[in-house]
């Protein structure tokens, strides 16, 4: 079914599937590359726009509205799809369509979204955001990890030092947030489109998608229910200025053998909401590092094993009443 279902998506791109032409029987139904915007980049000197797309995935019978989960893909932000997974050491990810297909099963609206990539020089948004509470050091430290994956783009290195290279990833890490913010913005105005509750929306993501979902939700203050951090990180704003005038739940998952910058992030982070006294959950995945499936198993907060994918069900219960 997975095969089928990629194919589908593939179809879709080439054919220009929309919410005209639901795939349905399959426990929920499926439409790919539905357009939700437009946003500038500048791959060459000159400045144009491209749409953004999503996957939808909308539970197979329901009745009345439902919630609504937005995901966002990892890669770097220099690479990724909704559909991709990454694999180390044999241990691979869950991509953002197969936890959407997991969460359209359980009676949630889920829409897997495009954003703009470093490859495409995204033209960075000015407004929707408070520059004073950027964090520029966090990302200069993303600078290393970030010229590895230009490399293999064939892109040249930046420069910590340069201000205007650091302007670019800047950029690059704010037009994700903004992408998903105009998300937001496109589906809780179609809320009657999809069924769902626009007062009822958690944002979510792995790796550079829980940045971005984080920076969505908190830097560009969207008015969401939740978030879901899925080997998230620290990069674009700085919590200590967020917290406590925007109070959104938030979800954190980080494998036991993650980066250490990573755990030490997560520790800052963890250490701004306790003093902000906005609720946050932490769970540690045992055994792994920053790629985990959805399947593993981790400990709730009542002692119990339970897996990732059961852990984030419970998270969204919680705060979507």
């Amino acid at each position: 079914m997975k095969k089928l279902l990629l194919f589908t998506i593939l179809l879709g791109a080439a054919i220009g599937l929309n919410a005209a032409q639901p795939t349905e029987g399959i426990g929920y139904r499926f439409m790919a590359n539905v357009p939700y915007g437009d946003a500038a980049v500048n791959p060459s000197g000159k400045v144009q726009t491209r749409p953004l797309r999503m996957n939808v995935f909308l539970p197979e019978s329901s009745a009345g509205e439902t919630p609504a989960v937005i995901l966002a893909f990892g890669g770097g932000f220099y690479r990724g799809t909704p559909e991709m997974t990454f694999e180390r050491d044999g241990v691979q990810s869950t991509s953002m369509n197969d936890y959407c297909r997991i969460f359209a099963k359980k009676g949630y609206a889920c829409f897997a979204i495009d954003y703009r990539l470093g490859g495409e020089n995204p033209v960075a948004p000015t407004d929707g955001f408070d520059p004073e509470t950027l964090d520029n050091q966090s990302i200069l430290d993303a600078i290393p990890h970030s010229n590895q994956l230009r490399s293999g783009l064939g892109l040249n290195a930046l420069d910590p030092k340069n201000a205007k290279d650091a302007d670019e990833l800047r950029g690059t890490i704010l037009a994700a947030a903004s992408d998903m913010a105009q998300a937001v913005d496109y589906i809780t105005t179609h809320a009657k489109t999809y069924h769902i509750r626009p007062d009822r929306i958690i944002l979510g993501g792995f790796s550079a998608g829980a940045i971005t979902a984080w920076n969505t939700a908190y830097g560009f203050d969207k008015k969401v229910q939740g978030v879901v951090m899925i080997s998230g990180d620290i990069r674009g704003f700085a919590p200590e200025k967020l917290l406590g005038k925007t109070k959104i739940p938030t979800l954190m998952l980080l494998g036991e053998k993650d980066s250490p910058a990573r755990h030490h992030n997560h520790t800052r982070l963890a250490n701004a909401y306790d003093q902000s006294g906005v609720d946050y959950t932490l769970i540690d995945v045992p055994a792994y590092g920053h790629f985990y499936p959805a399947g593993v198993a981790v400990t709730n907060d009542e002692g119990l094993r339970i897996s990732v994918e059961r852990a984030i069900l419970d998270f969204m219960k919680q705060v979507l009443p």
